[in-house]
Formats: structure tokens, C-alpha cells, sequence
């Protein structure tokens, strides 16, 4: 019963915060929304801000597994399909928790999200592992693994905050595409 609650609690300030920012999102209006007193409020959470580490906390714990899943099924196909697939399941794991994403987005742009770069390490550390082993295959060159692992991500983040604000869909096979074979598409 205690973990419904809090969830509801959770979803209440993700829905409010997305609906009326950050700032505007009181503990009365969290109450009101999650169908609680506001001293209810007080028996799961210190404070308002603590509501949002809490909801970071939970979705990054909801995102973080569905990444490693991704990896996993990738991870016996060769280099170019092998970072497709772990891209395209990265991006159903954001997608599949988009309110958040887009709340994420916003806060961060305010320098307001809680310090956690649990997730972008989870990425980094998979999209680091995809091209350690494609070097070793001398697909890639040993020696560009972490400045093209940061590209990737670079990039992933970058039409990550094109989707949000554009409400569009993000292209995994773009952002791929582009990795491998630059603006001007693959070698004919």
C-alpha cells in the first residue's frame, strides 16, 4: 500500500511539474493531484524537493534495467547492428518513460534536475563496450573508443532534446546512420 501511494504521489509531481513547471508545482497542488492531505505528504517525503529526487530516483530505477536489456540483446551482433539495436532499445526505454524524459530535459535546462548521471554512465558504459569491441575487430580505431563513445551520446542527448521540443520521434537509425557513414549517408 505504502509503495502505490508513493507512486501516485510520484506521478502526481511528474504530471504537475510537466504541466505547470517546476516552480509552480506546490506541496498543496501535489496533494490535491496525488488525492491526499498534504500532512500525508510529509509521512513519505521531507519535503518538496525531496518528491523529486524520489521521482528521479524511481524512474531511473524503471529506464535503467531496460537499458542493460537492450545491451544484453544486442550484444552478439556485429558492430554496425550490434550499436543499432542497443540504440533502439535505449530510445524504447526513454520513450516508454517520455513525461519524465521531458521533465528532465526542462530541469536541466534550469540547472534544477538532481545530481544523477546514473543513466548517461549506464549509456556511456554500454556504447563504450559496443565500439571497445568493434576495435577489437578493427572495425574502429582503438584509439578513437572514448571520443566516439561521446559523440554517440552527444548526439543521443542532443535529438533527445529535438524530440521534447519538437514533440517529434527520435531517430535512432538517424542518429546511427550519421555515426557510421556522416551527413551524406552510407558508401554506395
Amino acid at each position: 500500500m505504502r509503495e502505490t501511494a508513493t507512486a501516485e504521489i510520484l506521478d502526481a509531481v511528474e504530471a504537475l511539474a510537466i504541466e505547470r513547471g517546476v516552480e509552480a508545482t506546490s506541496i498543496a497542488a501535489i496533494a490535491e493531484r496525488a488525492g491526499v492531505a498534504v500532512g500525508t505528504l510529509y509521512n513519505y517525503f521531507p519535503d518538496r524537493d525531496g518528491m523529486f529526487i524520489a521521482l528521479f530516483k524511481a524512474r531511473r530505477a524503471e529506464i535503467a534495467p531496460r537499458i542493460t536489456a537492450a545491451a544484453a540483446a544486442a550484444s552478439e551482433l556485429p558492430f554496425q547492428e550490434r550499436l543499432r539495436a542497443f540504440m533502439r532499445g535505449a530510445n524504447a526505454a526513454f520513450d516508454d518513460k517520455r513525461a519524465f524524459i521531458e521533465l528532465a530535459i526542462k530541469m536541466d535546462a534550469f540547472r534544477q534536475i538532481p545530481k544523477d548521471t546514473s543513466l548517461l554512465e549506464l549509456i556511456h558504459e554500454h556504447v563504450h563496450a559496443i565500439l571497445r569491441d568493434a576495435a577489437a575487430t578493427g572495425a574502429i580505431p582503438a584509439s578513437r573508443i572514448d571520443p566516439y563513445a561521446h559523440l554517440v551520446i552527444g548526439a543521443m542527448r542532443g535529438l533527445k532534446h529535438c524530440q521534447v521540443r519538437q514533440d517529434d520521434i527520435f531517430d535512432a537509425d538517424l542518429l546511427v546512420d550519421t555515426f557510421l557513414f556522416g551527413v551524406t549517408g552510407a558508401p554506395r
